[in-house]
């Protein structure tokens, strides 16, 4: 029969949970760090590009492509590899993209940043995949859709991380701000 549900109390309900399981917990709070300090990096590109490679908007659409080409590789390999330890390839993409972003920061060499954008792309589909995959194997039925409700809110937090970001690199310069990143 039909049931009636209050919303709030389903929402609490959903933050409860989540709060109760310290897997779960962690495994979000890993996705929306990564969230508000990864992301804000292909927002930051075309200032990469302009001032500091001295490039133009073929180079910017060639560095978003390897990007591409690296997201596409780690939503294979997260696909091919299946429950293969996941949580260590999960915190390793993580560990990898942040290297990255600091090698961006100290080597600004547009050759250099082709393969570490394909590296950030590889790590962060990677990433989005066993993050998801993770949270989905430890929830209990009842709450899948509250929990990856929660997990896909991250992405609309993302401004959290561009704002900040775009007033650094005024401040600090692009270079810094990633490596901060």
């Amino acid at each position: 029969p039909p049931q009636k549900s209050n919303v709030m109390a389903e929402i609490w309900s959903g933050l409860s949970y989540v709060r109760g399981n310290s897997l779960v917990l962690v495994l979000l709070v890993v996705v929306f760090v990564t969230m508000i300090l990864l992301h804000p990096f292909v927002f930051l590109l075309p200032v990469l590009v302009t001032k500091v490679f001295l490039r133009e908007s073929g180079a910017y659409g060639l560095l978003l492509s390897m990007l591409g080409l690296g997201s596409l590789l780690g939503s294979l390999a997260a696909a091919w590899l299946g429950k293969w330890r996941r949580g260590m390839l999960l915190m390793g993409g993580n560990v990898a993209a942040g290297a990255a972003l600091l090698v961006i920061a100290f080597v600004p060499r547009y050759s250099v940043a082709l393969v570490i954008t394909a590296i950030v792309g590889l790590s962060e589909a990677g990433r989005r995949a066993l993050s998801q995959a993770l949270i989905m194997e430890q929830v209990d039925d009842e709450y899948h859709g509250r929990v990856i409700s929660l997990y896909t809110m991250t992405f609309g937090l993302m401004p959290l991380g561009i704002l900040p970001a775009g007033f650094a690199v005024d401040t600090f310069g692009i270079e810094r701000t990633i490596g901060v990143l």
